[in-house]
């Protein structure tokens, strides 16, 4: 009966995962945390990994394809402007035309000039 309970615990639990995913990646705008579910379906790794690198809590927004516009997923946050280079390089990112580019998916960076930092990565996805 243990064994039942358990495995009827989990299979609701995988539905309300899924069902969740579902509904968020058909949601046109979300705002999340690193520490949200949200996080974990919604970010690509390249984001993820450069988040490590933020000095304060990193904030997420989402905003789902359309037509032709790609999913975009933001990350605001500051990170020094040689650890975001470093990152890029290092998973194989060319700069190209003011974004960085790795096959169809291309990285677009908002500078803060005065204090040498990133203040926001856009991770264009793919359509």
């Amino acid at each position: 009966m243990r064994l039942l309970n358990s495995l009827l615990i989990i299979i609701v639990s995988i539905a309300v995962v899924i069902s969740y995913a579902t509904f968020i990646s058909f949601s046109e705008h979300r705002e999340y945390s690193d520490t949200s579910l949200d996080y974990f379906l919604l970010t690509p790794t390249e984001l993820s990994k450069l988040s490590k690198e933020c000095e304060e809590s990193p904030a997420f927004v989402y905003s789902s394809a359309d037509g032709p516009k790609p999913t975009i997923v933001t990350l605001n946050c500051t990170i020094p402007v040689d650890k975001l280079e470093e990152q890029m390089l290092s998973a194989g990112f060319s700069y190209v035309n003011g974004f960085y580019q790795k096959e169809d998916v291309q990285i677009q960076v908002t500078n803060d000039a005065k204090d040498n930092a990133v203040i926001s990565v856009a991770y264009l996805g793919k359509n």
